[in-house]
């Protein structure tokens, strides 16, 4: 005799799966001037995600992917909505003051679930020419800019280039009131001698 047991029915659902956002590219060059800074409008548009769903931007901090802003040797970078949702991400990139060279900003997508292999944007900071500055006179080892009546005087103008390490030459304008004016324009130095009788 043959028996039969209870019969158990088993429902089996598959899921629909989940795809990670996926890159449309490893990365680009992006240039930018030192004390400058440039705006990357819809970088989101470098990502795909096969499902459709909706992406947000992460940048890498040197430790993790998050919704924070980078901050690397050369410049700084952090992530901007465009004027409305549906216009995506951006980024923007500024050097920090005085800095060129090379950094690399790291950027991925994520679909609130999975995070998409990176893309590497390789920031080149190009040096720009920084003006001189000058600092004053100096006179008899003090900065003075003053002087007797009928009295000349010699100094040396106080400048420099530190930003970019150039020599500097000196170039002046004789105003009302001054006699004569001799300037050596490698070293500052200079003699001054004022109108006879002249306060001002």
């Amino acid at each position: 005799m043959i028996f039969l047991s209870n019969s158990l029915l088993v429902h089996i659902c598959s899921a629909e799966e989940n795809n990670p956002p996926r890159p449309l590219t490893y990365g680009f060059v992006q240039e930018v001037e030192e004390d400058s800074s440039v705006l990357l409008h819809n970088v989101d548009t470098l990502f795909y995600d096969p499902d459709g769903d909706n992406i947000s931007l992460l940048l890498y901090n040197g430790r993790r992917f998050w919704e924070g802003e980078y901050s690397g040797p050369v410049v700084r970078a952090e992530l901007f909505r465009e004027d409305s949702e549906e216009e995506g991400w951006g980024i923007n990139i500024t050097p920090h003051p005085d800095a060129y060279g090379r950094d690399t900003v790291i950027v991925a997508a994520t679909d609130g679930y999975y995070l998409s292999n990176s893309i590497n944007i390789s920031v080149e900071v190009t040096p720009t020419n920084d003006p001189p500055e000058i600092f004053g006179v100096v006179r008899e080892g003090q900065f003075s800019l003053i002087l007797k009546e009928d009295e000349s005087f010699s100094g040396r103008f106080v400048a420099g280039d530190f930003k970019d390490g150039e020599n500097v030459t000196f170039e002046v304008s004789i105003s009302e009131g001054l006699r004569s004016l001799r300037l050596n324009p490698s070293t500052g130095e200079f003699n001054v001698t004022p109108i006879q009788e002249d306060v001002g």
